[in-house]
């Protein structure tokens, strides 16, 4: 996973970043947005949505050993795991 930073908002979604500036900027933007949004009028109850933050674990492939036919094809598990320890720089 070489996205290690999120942005999210309802109007958005979720979104994954490479760096953090670009997630706290994607952030801000969705927030302004729904400030251009108001105008005069009462904030959106959507604008509480709005957040960035950083990726602690990611899901992780971990290959058991068996393989189920002759074309490799192998069972393997899930494990949520750091991002350091999953390559992540």
């Amino acid at each position: 996973m070489k996205f290690k930073w999120f942005s999210y908002s309802d109007c958005a979604g979720f979104e994954l970043h490479e760096t953090e500036e670009m997630a706290k900027l994607v952030a801000q933007e969705c927030l302004d947005a729904y400030i251009d949004d108001a105008g005069n009028e009462q904030y959106s109850e959507e604008i509480d949505s709005v957040c960035w933050g950083e990726v602690k674990e990611c899901a992780t492939e971990k290959p058991t050993g068996e393989v189920i036919n002759d074309y490799g094809d192998y069972v393997a598990d899930y494990v949520l795991e750091a991002i350091a320890k999953a390559g992540v720089e």
